[in-house]
Formats: C-alpha cells, structure tokens, sequence
C-alpha cells in the first residue's frame, strides 16, 4: 500500500498542531512548572490594572 500526503492549509496545520501539542502535556507537569514562578511583584510597568473596564478596552 503507498503513502498518501494531504497537504492543510496553514490555519488548520497550526489548530491541530496545537491540539495535539496539548494532548501531550499533563496537569502535574504544568503545575511543576508553575512552581518554578518566583512568587515577587511584578516590575514597574509589567502590573495588570484591576479595573475590568480599562483591560476591556485595551486594544492589542
């Protein structure tokens, strides 16, 4: 039997790609990870606003 190569548009390659990337992960290991976030405030600049009208309307 051959061998059949189907060729994705690109958007489609990248959704599934990711799919199967986060397939592959496991919660402990992401959670291991997170620990390794040092737990310090950010720095000047890098800090979220708490208000939730100024992030809704923060253009990227």
């Amino acid at each position: 039997m051959g061998a059949l190569t189907i060729r994705l548009p690109n958007p489609v390659h990248e959704s599934i790609k990711l799919r199967r990337e986060a397939a592959w992960g496991k919660r402990e290991d992401f959670a291991q990870f997170l620990k390794l976030v040092p737990d310090v405030p950010p720095l000047a600049g890098d800090a979220l606003s708490s208000n939730a009208d100024t992030l809704a309307n923060t253009k990227p």
